[in-house]
């Protein structure tokens, strides 16, 4: 789960549906194996590769909501009489378009888990996966705008020289390594987990500096900005808005290239919010079985996050550099960085914002549940520990 809110991000293995359907769910906050319930309940995945047996598996889908196709294939080779089981699984999702209009689909996941049987009571399992997704996003539309265009409308995207290009894509790759080890036996198991994973999360937008919002749903394309004044309404240009939107409503990628041309100074250009995150993390997770009536589980657990938030220059639309303001503000307010003022940024650049989060989270729990003939009940409690340091990097003017 992602530091910073408590939530998995589940693109981190999408496409793995072989190897990540069968899971531990617990509801509510009672107690589990393996870890401390939440009022939302738990899920737990076991990724060890002699759970599994053989042989092969090939799959071929088709829909028209997300993705349009699916390739996935899924290899388990049983325990060898070396005590080794390998299982490994990948697959490719793509689309040009989903059910919302612009919205392509391009993904690319894999997994292999490697185990060692040391002896009955030992072994060692090491997973890798790695799931790359870039999809195109859909615009939030509001009732006005649902009206005119339906509900597979989807202003983000535009033609550029005949090709659909959508300005908000997602881009996510953040592969995972873990090591596990496993101790059981009939009345205890103790399962210590090592794991390190770092990649980036990207979204891409345009943005623009003295220039008007160029998305064809912007509130002052709509016919409603015209007949907000009900003493004055604006019948002649509401309809004209109307009709525009219902003719095209499209990202018109060609004018802000105009609007770019003549300039070596960009008014619009396309940038992508990035975080860039590191996480080492360690758990060990003890389970007992005190009597036919009594258990007991206990865990600690340690995450240590470096994670990188910053804006990165991507297109300048035929412009050579946008200089890093901002609208909306006068004077020294207008500087995103008041440490390297009216800094000329190129692609690949860092501007807007740029801070690194330094982070560390440990904790410990412990769970003992009892079985009776008319009552069950158990007794835990959790403490966990966090700390953050954000460093900033800019001197913002505002």
């Amino acid at each position: 789960n992602r530091m910073e809110n408590d939530r998995p991000q589940w693109s981190n293995w999408g496409g793995l549906n072989d190897i990540f359907r069968p899971t531990s769910f617990s509801s509510d906050i009672k107690a589990t194996e393996y870890t401390f319930g939440g009022l939302l309940g738990s899920t737990n995945f076991v990724i060890r590769a002699s759970s599994w047996s053989p042989p092969y598996k090939l799959s071929v889908a088709s829909s028209n909501r997300s993705y349009r196709s699916r390739l996935m294939g899924t290899y388990v080779s049983g325990i060898s009489k070396k005590g080794i089981a390998i299982v490994a699984s990948a697959s490719k999702r793509a689309g040009n378009e989903g059910f919302v209009s612009g919205t392509s689909y391009d993904a690319l996941s894999g997994l292999v888990a490697i185990e060692k049987i040391i002896n009955d009571k030992n072994s060692i399992n090491l997973m890798m996966i790695g799931a790359l997704n870039e999809r195109g996003k859909s615009s939030p539309n509001t009732t006005e705008v649902t009206k005119i265009k339906g509900t597979e409308y989807n202003s983000y995207w535009g033609y550029q020289q005949g090709t659909v290009r959508n300005s908000r894509l997602k881009s996510i790759f953040e592969p995972v390594l873990s090591l596990s080890h496993f101790y059981e036996t009939d009345k205890v198991s103790l399962t210590t987990n090592f794991g390190i994973q770092s990649g980036s999360i990207k979204s891409s937008r345009v943005g623009y500096y003295k220039a008007r919002n160029p998305m064809p749903d912007y509130y002052q394309n709509l016919p409603s900005y015209f007949l907000r004044d009900s003493r004055y309404p604006d019948y002649e240009n509401a309809y004209k808005a109307t009709e525009d939107l219902i003719n095209d409503g499209q990202l018109n990628w060609h004018d802000l290239y105009l609007m770019n041309n003549g300039s070596p100074e960009a008014n619009y250009y396309v940038y992508d919010d990035r975080t860039d995150d590191t996480s080492l993390r360690f758990n060990s997770n003890l389970f007992a079985k005190l009597s036919n009536s009594l258990k007991l589980n206990a865990g600690v657990s340690f995450t240590q996050l470096n994670s990188h938030g910053y804006a990165e220059l991507t297109d300048l639309l035929g412009a050579e550099y946008f200089i890093d303001l901002q609208d909306f503000a006068t004077d020294d307010a207008i500087q995103n960085d008041l440490n390297n003022p009216d800094r000329k940024v190129v692609i690949g650049n860092e501007f807007l914002y740029n801070y690194k989060i330094h982070a560390n989270k440990w904790g410990g729990f412990t769970q003992l549940q009892r079985t009776g003939r008319s009552i069950d009940y158990f007794l835990g409690i959790r403490i966990n520990s966090t700390s953050a340091q954000r460093d900033g990097k800019y001197r913002n003017g505002t």
